[in-house]
């Protein structure tokens, strides 16, 4: 996989929405074991802008690093994207590879091991199959066994959520409309047969610029993944809930174009069409005729 598909457009979204505090926070906890959650001072959180993927690993994860406390402990919090669609084999090994990484750093810096909490961000097709470092080996024998350094790690895996699972666990309307995208995302079939559900779970809350900016951000990503995205519906779904929003959907395209995502006028055009946008409109944010349009059905 190239770099250019590992950061767009999934990459990018993660690391938009993830790197708010507030949705951090929402996330870890929706997510992360009771355990852990009640000994964290989720007001220490803190995004770092150090990242600990080196180039064997930028084919595997993103990362987005907080510290915070944990009871009286400093400990480091990574949020660790997932890019591929199909589960890794072995993905104790990069792990083990980043940990690393992160205390190479910590003993040049501060001469000190710093602990680390990595939570694997997974959307793919198939259910994460999590095993212990240890099933991997051949080894029946318990003394050997002693000297695998075994370690264990969280996955957030959005196979195996039901969208009633992501409704429940996150407090946000905004990130529980991304993490039932994020679900769906490698199957456009599923994905638009579920927007309505997606959609309507009440108000957006996007009068506040922050929501809006957010909004926005989900509804050029859902551009980016689903070339048959009825564009008809969606407004229908979202302007019940919300009637900025159905502007910012109209929008979205428009600004994708200036902001140079979409180059080739004719390639946005004929994406816009299957989309279900009026002629009128791809006229106007492409600038080509109405007759050039109709000339790509």
């Amino acid at each position: 996989m190239n770099e250019k598909k590992i950061t767009d457009p999934h990459d990018t979204i993660f690391k938009t929405s993830f790197s708010d505090k507030a949705n951090a926070i929402d996330l870890i906890n929706g997510t992360f074991p009771k355990e852990i959650v009640e000994n964290l001072k989720l007001e220490t959180l803190t995004l770092e802008s150090t990242t600990y993927i080196d180039r064997k690993l930028k084919k595997y994860y993103s990362d987005l690093v907080y510290t915070c406390k944990y009871k009286e402990s400093d400990i480091l919090i990574t949020l660790l994207f997932e890019h591929k669609s199909y589960l890794p084999e072995f993905p104790h090994v990069q792990l083990l590879r980043y940990i690393l990484n992160i205390q190479e750093h910590s003993i040049a810096n501060t001469n000190k091991l710093i602990f680390t909490l990595p939570v694997v961000f997974y959307h793919g097709k198939d259910t994460w199959k999590k095993r212990s470092f240890s099933e991997y080996f051949n080894i029946k024998d318990d003394f050997l066994l002693k000297f695998i350094p075994n370690f264990d790690y969280l996955v957030i895996d959005l196979s195996g959520y039901s969208n009633d699972d992501i409704k429940q666990k996150i407090t946000g309307q905004l990130l529980k409309i991304l993490m039932q995208i994020m679900k769906y995302s490698y199957n456009e079939n599923i994905l638009n047969e579920n927007l309505e559900k997606i959609f309507k779970i009440g108000k957006l809350y996007i009068e506040e610029p922050k929501g809006l900016i957010f909004f926005e951000k989900i509804i050029r990503y859902l551009y980016e993944i689903d070339d048959n995205l009825d564009v008809d519906k969606l407004m229908e779904i979202v302007k019940e809930n919300d009637d900025k929003a159905g502007g910012v959907i109209m929008s979205t395209a428009t600004k994708l174009i200036e902001k140079g995502k979409i180059t080739e006028k004719k390639e946005v055009a004929t994406r816009l069409l299957k989309k279900g946008v009026d002629i009128l409109i791809i006229s106007e944010a492409t600038n080509l005729s109405i007759l050039e349009i109709k000339n790509l059905k």
